[in-house]
């Protein structure tokens, strides 16, 4: 906002109506908490049902890095 208002000329004012950076970052980080959540339990499911630490490492993994990508 300031880089805005400088290139802005002198007659217009710019004031801030509302601010809803702190409802964004906080929905965010909700949802990377519950992201995080479900490939935890995601991986132990796995586990649950294959009953082997190597093939549950595989997915484990595989899971993170398709959302990321």
């Amino acid at each position: 906002l300031p880089q805005l208002t400088e290139s802005l000329p002198k007659s217009v004012k710019v004031t801030v109506l509302s601010d809803r950076t702190t409802n964004i970052r906080a929905s965010v980080n909700d949802t990377q908490f519950e992201l995080m959540m479900a490939i935890a339990l995601v991986v132990m499911i796995i586990y649950l049902f294959l009953r082997n630490i190597p093939a549950t490492i595989i997915p484990g993994v595989a899971v993170p890095l398709s959302l990321i990508g």
